[in-house]
């Protein structure tokens, strides 16, 4: 639970002497196209030391993880939003310092460097594209940062149940195809406009 007792999943750690808080929620909006689903998500960042700190905060996104999908293109839009195959993935609260895109998973070593990939739009063949928003912030002693980002669900796509191989009573796999060409459920894209009046916070 948070410390406020809302069953919202979050981790809590420290680097560069800032403590970084990080809490994510995917709830259901109304939208002009239909109820949408939204993954919500915020970083806040403390400064319990007694001098002022200037840090980088860098939010990727990578063709990675349970959840991943191929990113075949990627484009940077009005700065503050990331488009995956054209459609809306990662909308920024408020303008970054930069914003950038790539044709390969290069963000992780560009973020060591407190940089962002230069292009503002990458294809890739194999859909291993990444992009990034960086944020400069300057964090008083005792003070605390919140920036907060929105992440529509399949936005345009079509949604599918799991459908396991059944090998194994300790772990299966899934066949299910993401975003097939027919079936599932068509996911409604409301657009960027309405996106970005969605609370990050929830």
């Amino acid at each position: 639970l948070t410390p406020e007792g809302h069953l919202i999943p979050w981790s809590r750690w420290t680097a560069g002497g800032v403590t970084v808080t990080t809490s994510v929620c995917e709830v259901r909006r109304a939208s002009p196209a239909g109820d949408v689903l939204v993954v919500g998500a915020k970083a806040a960042l403390t400064n319990p030391g007694a001098a002022t700190k200037n840090i980088a905060l860098i939010v990727a996104l990578r063709p990675l993880g349970p959840a991943g999908f191929a990113v075949n293109t990627l484009t940077v839009d009005g700065r503050s939003a990331l488009l995956v195959d054209g459609r809306p993935a990662l909308i920024g609260e408020g303008p970054p310092m930069s914003a950038g895109g790539a044709a390969d998973d290069c963000v992780g070593r560009l973020a060591a460097e407190r940089k962002v990939p230069a292009g503002s739009s990458a294809r890739s063949a194999d859909g291993s594209c990444s992009g990034a928003l960086l944020y400069l912030l300057t964090i008083a002693p005792g003070a605390t940062i919140e920036r907060g980002f929105v992440c529509p669900v399949l936005p345009g796509r079509r949604a599918v149940g799991h459908r396991w191989d059944g090998e194994s009573p300790w772990a299966q796999l899934d066949l299910s195809v993401p975003n097939p060409p027919e079936g599932g459920q068509l996911q409604p894209d409301p657009g960027q406009p309405i996106l970005l009046g969605f609370d990050p916070r929830l």
